[in-house]
């Protein structure tokens, strides 16, 4: 009798670790994809549009048609909050989204310049950025660029500038409290998106900050620790795509940090994640960690 019941036992306990293990897999999934559909269609925008040029169907040296056409490529991907076409020669013009403004941009206003244009003139198709904060539109932004031909002959750059906020809001949906918090980061140190700044004392705090957050500075001392020293690591979850893991002690609770690299936007070193909260206080500070 005693080995039927360690067998059932030893299948509970598998199951119960397998579901746990697809519930990770699931929320990181679901998080990779939401930033897929925020970014990609933009991507896709681009490429259009500078294939557009190059053919003929749009007049690049005709500003009352760029009007038009930015404007309404904007209309029709709200993530995407301002467009830049900046010319080899000429004058730079900037395209908002918010009030469909269109405004002249002095070339000197635009960090970096040179180097983008540098870049661009070997490029071949859209490319992301860095991160940044952009005083433009108040918040921190995903840049895409792409470079402009006519006839074979290099005439410039546009970029898209992809807001993040609504990447925020949608970890605040998925935010369980005393569960699980899920998180997007740029490197290990700066935070692109956290349900605390989908809400309205974290977009304040962001706006005065005037640049990405960092880890201690979405109000959650858990992600704060992240990278904390003496972490006890954890099975990789296998698959097409590694998911790591560790778990340590904040103050006298544990808790597990799941994550993976996302390298579909290099430059842009993007990790997306989950922090499993344990439901109750452990006993003592000692023993190992299951994360559900």
């Amino acid at each position: 009798m005693a080995p039927v019941i360690g067998i059932a036992w030893y299948a509970a306990d598998s199951n119960q670790a397998d579901a746990a293990r697809d519930r990770r897999q699931l929320r990181l999934d679901l998080i990779a994809r939401r930033l897929q559909t925020h970014l990609e269609p933009v991507r896709a925008q681009l490429t259009y549009l500078s294939q557009a040029i190059e053919s003929g169907e749009i007049d690049f040296d005709n500003p009352e048609q760029w009007r038009s056409f930015a404007l309404g490529a904007l209309a029709a991907a709200p993530q995407a909050v301002g467009y830049l076409v900046y010319p080899v020669e000429g004058q730079p013009i900037r395209f908002i989204r918010a009030d469909r403004s269109t405004s002249p941009e002095p070339r000197e206003s635009v960090p970096q310049a040179a180097d983008i244009m540098a870049r661009a003139r070997g490029m071949s198709g859209p490319a992301w950025a860095e991160p940044v904060w952009s005083i433009v539109v108040g918040e921190p932004i995903l840049p895409l660029i792409v470079p402009i031909r006519v006839r074979g002959e290099f005439r410039g750059f546009i970029g898209a500038a992809i807001g993040t906020s609504d990447l925020s809001r949608f970890l605040k949906e998925l935010d369980i409290s005393g569960e699980r918090k899920p998180f997007i980061l740029v490197g290990r140190e700066s935070v692109l998106a956290h349900p605390h700044l989908s809400e309205e004392t974290g977009r304040a705090e962001q706006h005065d900050r005037r640049r990405l957050a960092t880890l201690d500075e979405v109000n959650d001392p858990v992600l704060a620790s992240m990278w904390a020293p003496d972490a006890n690591p954890l099975p990789t979850i296998t698959g097409e795509q590694p998911i790591s893991g560790h778990w340590n002690w904040v103050g006298d609770r544990s808790f597990a940090w799941h994550y993976r690299s996302v390298d579909d936007y290099a430059p842009a070193r993007l990790t997306i994640g989950s922090i499993t909260k344990p439901a109750a206080k452990p006993p003592v500070r000692a023993g190992s960690f299951v994360a559900s």
